[in-house]
């Protein structure tokens, strides 16, 4: 791994702003670049389509938790006793429109809990929900039956079309809703979904739990470093952040803690991110901006797949007057802005390669990215802001550059230089 900076202070003019966050990233230490072509299967979805229709968008994964609901509660209702009636509609989904399932096993069903009256769980998952099964005790020790028996049985049923398996939903969240249990409880599920599921499907591939952003690197680490790392074939993390540009730190500490545990060259996966509540990134273009330059980052750093959250997810709160996630449909407003940012981006980068990685010189961001043997720039200045379909701008000089194309598809000629700001533009010659 080496730092990769991209040397533009000659090509670059006008007066730029103090960045909005002092400690903006100017380097990104990742793998190098140009090691093949993008995957459309960078692009994921959180698809909740028992309220949605079918999204118009192009993606290649998609993850079960979220309505309809999937988890291991819901599914096992009594001991050997199953509803496939929603796991199935995943797996005809994924058979009909081809994308990738991942199954995230979470949610303790309460005859099997240790804690079966715990009422504070999360509020998808049954009472002692997110606490460990009763027969794995602390330490790790036990007998994990029921899940050995749940996990036999899913694999079974989906009969290899469910390849990736999540051990769990957000362990480390502060609130504590998730997880009540400990690492090793977690660790000794991994690996005993890891031998149940591979004796049956060879190709399948065991992911970490997903932890959620702020302490995932830790969580991470310490999870690796207690036995997960001997049955992990994907690192998985939620890369939740208010400010695209902070994913690089994110990314850089979770890959730290991977080289420690010696899983450096395992595949890392961003399983659930956005800019979470609406609230925290109100404006339309700023949301579509950031949807951009994420997906663009995640490029950069190595991210092989980012699943968005999500398409008709979250919904709506009066309380604060704005969506309660990142969502790019809901049944208040239809498709929402981000949607088209993000059929655009996915055009961007699908089958282009990577030439130039990320990096930034002050606030401006530039990415070079080549398609069909045409060499082109993404390019943003992060301390820029928009408000009321207004978007503050920087003068970018771009010699060699003859067209930008914005978000919204709009192609203009440019001549030497270039007006940017928060919403990314792609430059071609």
């Amino acid at each position: 791994m080496r730092h990769l900076v991209l040397l533009l202070a000659a090509c670059h003019g006008g007066s730029l702003e103090p960045a909005v966050d002092a400690t903006a990233d100017t380097t990104i230490d990742a793998p190098p670049a140009g090691a093949g072509a993008i995957s459309p299967r960078l692009f994921g979805l959180h698809v909740r389509d028992d309220q949605a229709p079918w999204p118009d968008l192009a993606f290649g994964t998609s993850r079960t938790l979220g309505p309809p609901q999937t988890t291991w509660g819901r599914i096992n209702t009594a001991a050997h006793a199953y509803d496939w009636t929603d796991i199935d509609r995943w797996i005809a989904d994924a058979q009909t429109h081809g994308f990738d399932v991942v199954f995230t096993l979470t949610g303790t069903p309460t005859w099997a809990s240790s804690n079966p009256t715990d009422a504070t769980c999360a509020n998808f998952m049954p009472p002692g929900g997110c606490d460990a099964p009763d027969d794995v005790a602390p330490d790790g020790t036990g007998t994990d039956q029921h899940l050995r028996d749940f996990i036999h049985d899913l694999a079974t049923h989906a009969a290899g079309t469910i390849v990736y398996w999540e051990v769990w939903n957000e362990p480390n969240l502060p609130s504590g809703t998730m997880w009540h249990g400990t690492t090793a409880q977690l660790v000794r599920m991994g690996k005993d979904m890891a031998e149940v599921v591979k004796a049956i499907d060879p190709s399948a591939k065991i992911m970490t739990p997903g932890a959620a952003s702020g302490t995932a690197a830790q969580f991470l680490g310490d999870y690796l470093a207690a036995g997960g790392a001997a049955d992990t074939d994907i690192i998985a993390f939620h890369g939740y952040t208010q400010r695209p540009e902070a994913i690089v730190t994110q990314v850089g500490d979770i890959r730290a803690q991977m080289a420690a545990n010696g899983v450096a060259a395992a595949p890392l996966w961003d399983t659930e991110a956005s800019w979470g509540l609406d609230w925290l990134l109100p404006d339309p273009d700023e949301q579509r901006g950031f949807l951009a330059r994420f997906y663009t980052l995640h490029v950069s750093l190595g991210v092989e797949r980012l699943i968005w959250f999500g398409w008709g997810t979250g919904g709506y709160d009066p309380t604060t007057g704005g969506h309660t996630t990142g969502t790019l449909w809901d049944t208040a407003d239809g498709e929402r802005p981000a949607a088209a940012a993000y059929r655009t981006t996915e055009q961007w980068l699908a089958g282009a390669t990577l030439t130039t990685p990320c990096a930034a010189i002050g606030t401006v961001w530039t990415c070079g990215v080549t398609r069909a043997g045409v060499a082109s720039l993404v390019v943003w200045d992060a301390s820029r802001k928009c408000a009321n379909g207004t978007c503050q701008t920087t003068t970018f000089a771009a010699p060699g550059f003859t067209t930008a194309t914005a978000l919204d598809g709009t192609v203009t000629p440019i001549g030497g230089s270039v007006a940017i700001g928060a919403v990314p533009v792609l430059l071609t010659p």
